[in-house]
């Protein structure tokens, strides 16, 4: 399962998400692409820190049994 997000704000929904991959076979959040269109919307560094403790507390709060994510950064550069 691959999810396409522009941003990450509600922890609520975003554990939903979580239980759902978690419940198949896994799968991915990418943020900072908008889902619609395709168009890279890349974010601050304080929104990827936002994001990221927005993410792994959705995980281990809102989520019985809380569940294991690894979340990466990825650096896109385009001329």
């Amino acid at each position: 399962m691959l999810q396409f997000k522009e941003r990450v704000t509600d922890a609520y929904k975003v554990a939903a998400e979580i239980v759902a991959m978690s419940n198949t076979k896994g799968g991915m959040i990418i943020v900072g692409i908008n889902d619609k269109t395709g168009e890279i919307n890349g974010l601050s560094y304080d929104e990827i820190r936002d994001t990221s403790n927005l993410l792994s507390s959705a995980a281990s709060d809102n989520v019985e049994p809380p569940v294991l994510i690894q979340t990466e950064i990825s650096i896109i550069i385009s001329g």
